[in-house]
């Protein structure tokens, strides 16, 4: 049984040509006129053989900007330095000379090599680090999750408290999302335990 709803539409191949093209009358305006579907319009020019008109000849729409600031999802653009507000790429919070900058290079004299970072690849270093690894058995003290780039972080930072650089109470072992928030929000020098106490105190307004 067919429960389509079937049209009558009457008029001929000089009408329809009159009120579309001559009149320059759109289907839908047609279709409105003659209190029926859209489709049934354009079947029937179909039928009588009169080709589509292109929509640009009803004139240029002008659609509203969207762009940037107009646009109703527009989160602020490119995030800029923490430092200097140089626009960046995303997924960056500093530009390369803050960065380096905020780790203790002189970037007016980026030759000179930094004498204590090569006590990071010393044995006791290395003894130091994987003794933290184990004792929280590969995972993060944070998120209990086992990640591919777990890093040994110092609590008082590596440079500022050299003295303080193979004590295994000074460290911790973070996954590189948590480190990398961590030294989003309080830099790459001079950090302190006090630092990361406050991180984990507000870790739910952070990430």
């Amino acid at each position: 049984m067919d429960l389509r709803i079937k049209y009558f539409f009457n008029k001929d191949k000089d009408w329809l040509y009159e009120h579309y093209i001559v009149k320059n009358m759109s289907i839908q305006k047609i279709a409105d006129s003659e209190s029926l579907p859209y489709h049934v319009i354009r079947n029937a020019l179909l039928k009588a053989g009169i080709a589509m008109k292109p929509q640009k000849i009803y004139g240029h729409v002008n659609h509203p900007n969207r762009k940037k600031e107009n646009h109703p999802r527009w989160k602020g653009g490119n995030p800029k330095c923490l430092d200097c507000s140089k626009q960046l790429l995303f997924g960056h919070s500093r530009c390369w000379d803050c960065y380096r900058t905020s780790i203790g290079i002189d970037i007016n004299n980026p030759v000179i090599k930094r004498p204590a970072q090569l006590e990071r690849f010393t044995t006791e270093y290395k003894k130091w680090r994987t003794s933290l690894f184990e004792h929280y058995e590969y995972k993060c003290y944070i998120c209990k999750k086992h990640d591919r780039k777990l890093i040994a972080h110092h609590l008082n930072s590596y440079s500022s408290y050299p003295e303080e650089r193979l004590d295994f109470n000074n460290g911790v072992v973070l996954c590189s999302k948590h480190h990398s928030y961590f030294h989003k929000n309080y830099g790459f020098h001079k950090n302190t335990k006090e630092q990361f106490y406050d991180y984990l105190s507000n870790l739910a307004e952070i990430i």
